[in-house]
């Protein structure tokens, strides 16, 4: 099952969203380590902040998330726009928290039961311009993780090949 309940709240030219969401895994048959039904649940509250004026949209976000499996992590956002004619820029830093899921722990070849969350940090520049003859977009984006999740290969013999955390890793 999954719930999501939040509310808007406009005062100005502020936007103020303040939710809760929760979420319950199940699965039943992933494979041979996998028996009987497993669960895992989930649940977080947030809250998303943005100020909109003319030609410039500034906003921010603060997420708990709880996860049966992996404890609990504060994460964040926060962004700007400024649009100046036919040129929009925008500018966006992250983080992120992502537990492993059924999945990673129980499915008959990879199963690992000892991965931990997976952490990362990220940030993203993007140029837009449109007009009516031309639309054209340049990003440069990055992220850095933490105990990334990834499934290793092993060519000798693939009963060993599972999932496994990666100290760290990154993505531009």
């Amino acid at each position: 099952y999954r719930f999501d309940q939040f509310n808007l709240i406009k005062l100005g030219l502020l936007n103020i969203i303040l939710g809760l969401e929760g979420t319950e895994e199940q699965a039943g048959a992933l494979g041979s380590l996998l028996n009987n039904k497993k669960k895992i649940n989930r649940g977080g509250v947030y809250s998303n902040v943005s100020l909109n004026m003319e030609g410039l949209v500034l906003s921010s976000g603060l997420r708990y998330e709880r996860m049966q499996n992996a404890g609990g992590r504060l994460v964040y956002k926060a962004g700007a726009k400024f649009v100046l004619g036919q040129l929009d820029t925008r500018v966006n830093f992250s983080s992120g928290f992502k537990a492993p899921n059924l999945y990673h722990y129980f499915a008959s070849s990879g199963a690992n039961l000892d991965l931990k969350p997976e952490k990362s940090e990220s940030f993203d520049v993007s140029l837009f311009y449109q007009s009516h003859l031309l639309n054209m977009t340049l990003s440069y984006f990055g992220t850095e993780y933490d105990d990334y999740i990834n499934y290793v290969f092993n060519n000798n013999n693939n009963s060993l090949s599972r999932y496994e955390n990666i100290d760290s890793a990154s993505i531009k």
